[in-house]
């Protein structure tokens, strides 16, 4: 029936094939004449880089979308399919979306039936994908715009996608019993589809010379949505400018412009297409993968089962977004310490972003590191240091998210399939958290989550609400490294425990490193990096009510300019020396000279605040006195003269008599410090370990069956 059925639409779609190919050139080639000689004078030369970004960074990933697209929809209708074989699907439907060719839809509902779906269980599942896709085009199209002169627009753009969303899964409720995971899975695949787009609509427009914001661009995507719903002409050859044209001035933006954007677009696309055409034929069977380009349920479940030996040591991959390039340059080591404490009881594979000066595989001491690409290597930049400040202090680093995200998934996957772990350890809810949940439903791995503070207290909204709770509820075990971050996840889950688990350091190291002490009178010493939850600003502020002070500030970070421009409207500057990130042995000598160690954490906006820094302990194991803000772990370790100072957060005049309190008595403030240094073994980094130890071993227990995909 199905055969059929494709047979006669294949019949009428040659005859419109020989209509539509000519008018559809020809709307094309008019379009981008008319849009080159109406464009108005270039600003500025082209700039080629861009172009080259869009087609070797925007086209790629937009090829890998459209295979993970048919990889869900095979999902919904039961089967799995090789990425290999899905590559090839996703590579035919988007020529037939570039070229004046009818079929994009049709080429994979055909190969939904060579699987064994009927036409209507096929077309069911490819149209659900569609709505999926138009969803996700208006929410996040729409949330670009909500912050714009264009707020109307946004609004609308996101209720519609709202009620097509709902829509959606009460589609997909009605016949998948696998309904959640299946919904985040096919509108984070959609919603990268229409980032994507709006990248490469970006990076084309910034290249043609023209200064545009991301939501300007968003709009443009609204055309290949347009377009395609527009039916017989595939992604619209001609089409698609048109509406490019039409939808620029909404944007504040020369239609001619649009158009000309677009038809570029469509150029690079056809150009990176063949190339990979050219691949696909030159691998052959590797390429195209099993005859079928899928397999029926059940299938991968069974070739996963392994009757091997039990290893004689757990497998252990830790996800992380913070991890040093180098050991002691100055980037905060917590995650590699607890790492290599752990590789004493576990096998260690640690997965984590590239950053500039780190090699994309390396062992080191027991550790085996590997870092991912997930943009061009001289933009890269969203995971040095923090996530979210960089996020706050360069916007556009939004485009890196969910690149990042996606390339994350994809490298955690393959090395998964290769290493087969055990256990995933996974630090912060987001996004390390979430590629744990997504290969704990793939390859059955369970998961330990830490939660360090930000991905606690910021990102509140309900879309990031539901997928926290979903990333916690998944978890073998939650370890908050404070109570009062425990709190603030027990807001999404009220019945749940968590054991606390601060991040230790190496006290007999510090100890040793710093050696015999030699503080210098009002010699204040700051650690960390330079947000806005760190408080910087206001420990500058205070600084300067108490004369007869200085201020190191080791660190660097996205608030660097502002702390130093205010430092000179203070005129501070010369009782305050930014020394930026330093080696672990310059930190050693610096708290060796320091009078106190101050930490004068605060709420920023949109909520992030500080978990259990980990300078509290380093500052304790070295025996220095700390001045602490009295706010979440700080609070919980330090007692207000007895083991230290505690200020109020974010007040100036409390901080500034913290520090005239720490000069009127010498005596006091090292007494706290000689008080802090025998208790509090939580901060240790051998009770860390411990405790991770048993945690890690209690969730490897519960894997009972293993089921990991073949090596091919």
């Amino acid at each position: 029936m199905f055969m059929g059925w494709a047979t006669k639409r294949e019949r009428v779609r040659a005859r419109l094939e020989r209509l539509l190919l000519p008018v559809a050139l020809a709307i094309f080639v008019a379009a981008t004449v008319v849009a080159v000689r109406n464009l108005p004078s270039l600003r500025g030369p082209l700039r080629w880089p861009l172009f080259l970004v869009a087609a070797l960074i925007g086209v790629p990933a937009t090829l890998l979308l459209n295979a993970k697209e048919y990889q869900v929809s095979a999902r919904i209708l039961g089967h799995r399919v090789p990425l290999s074989a899905s590559m090839v699907v996703g590579l035919i439907a988007a020529a037939a979306n570039q070229l004046p060719i009818p079929g994009s839809i049709l080429v994979r509902v055909r190969a939904l039936g060579r699987l064994g779906a009927t036409y209507r269980r096929a077309a069911f599942s490819t149209g659900l994908m569609g709505l999926f896709w138009i969803a996700a085009t208006g929410i996040v199209a729409g949330a670009f715009q909500v912050p714009s002169d264009r707020w109307g627009l946004g609004v609308a753009l996101v209720g519609v996608g709202g009620a097509v969303l709902g829509l959606s899964f009460l589609l997909l409720r009605s016949q998948v019993e696998e309904r959640v995971g299946l919904l985040i899975e096919a509108f984070a695949v959609e919603s990268g589809l229409v980032l994507v787009a709006g990248l490469r609509y970006y990076l084309l427009l910034r290249g043609l010379g023209f200064e545009v914001s991301p939501s300007q661009a968003m709009v443009l995507t609204l055309a290949i949505v347009i377009a395609a719903m527009a039916g017989f002409l595939p992604g619209g050859l001609g089409l698609r400018e048109v509406l490019a044209a039409g939808l620029s001035p909404v944007a504040g933006l020369p239609a001619s412009l649009g158009l000309l954007a677009t038809a570029i677009d469509r150029v690079i696309g056809l150009a990176v297409l063949g190339l990979a055409s050219l691949i696909a034929l030159t691998r052959g069977r590797w390429w195209t993968g099993p005859e079928g380009a899928g397999e029926a349920p059940g299938q991968d479940a069974l070739r996963g089962v392994r009757n091997e030996p039990p290893a004689k040591r757990l497998r252990l991959l830790v996800l992380t977004t913070t991890l040093p390039a180098r050991p002691g340059n100055g980037t905060p080591d917590f995650v590699l310490s607890l790492s290599h404490a752990l590789s004493e009881e576990f096998e260690v594979t640690i997965l984590a972003p590239r950053v500039r000066g780190g090699p994309e595989r390396e062992e080191r001491n027991g550790l085996t590191i590997h870092r991912f690409p997930y943009f061009p290597r001289r933009l890269e930049g969203l995971a040095d240091g923090a996530i979210l400040p960089n996020l706050k202090a360069q916007r556009w680093r939004w485009i890196e998210a969910p690149i990042l995200l996606m390339s994350f998934l994809w490298h955690a996957d393959r090395l998964a399939r290769k290493e087969r772990p055990d256990v995933v350890h996974a630090h912060w809810i987001l996004p390390g958290g979430l590629v744990a949940a997504v290969l704990k439903r793939r390859r059955e791995i369970p998961y330990v989550l830490t939660v360090h503070g930000a991905d606690a207290y910021a990102l509140r909204g309900s879309l990031f609400s539901w997928v926290k709770r979903l990333v916690l509820n998944g978890a073998s075990c939650v370890c908050p490294v404070s109570r009062d971050i425990a709190a603030a996840i027990r807001s999404l889950e009220p019945e749940s425990e968590r054991p606390v688990v601060p991040m230790g350091v190496d006290v007999e190291s510090i100890r040793g490193a710093v050696g015999e002490r030699t503080p210098e009178a009002g010699r204040f010493v700051f650690i960390g990096r330079l947000a806005e939850k760190k408080g910087l600003d206001v420990l500058i502020q205070g600084l300067a009510r108490v004369p007869d002070t200085t201020l190191v500030v080791i660190g660097d970070g996205p608030e660097r300019k502002g702390v130093e421009a205010l430092a000179d409207r203070l005129r501070v500057r010369s009782r305050v020396r930014f020394v930026g990130r330093l080696p672990r042995s310059a930190v050693m000598e610096e708290l060796r000279r320091a009078f106190a160690v101050v930490i004068p954490s605060k709420v920023a906006r949109g909520g992030d605040q500080e978990g259990t820094p980990v300078v509290l302990s380093e500052a304790r194991a070295a025996g220095v006195p700390v001045i602490a803000s009295r706010l979440g772990g700080l609070a919980e370790h330090v007692e207000n003269g007895v083991t230290g100072l505690l200020v109020e957060p974010g007040s100036v005049e409390s901080l500034a008599e913290g520090l005239r309190t720490a000069m009127a008595d010498p005596e006091l403030l090292q007494a706290c410090a000689e008080r802090s240094r025998p208790g509090d073994e939580q901060l240790d980094l051998r009770y860390t370990r411990d405790r991770y130890v048993e945690l890690i071993r209690a969730a490897a227990a519960t894997r009972h069956v293993r089921r990991m995909p073949a090596e091919r």
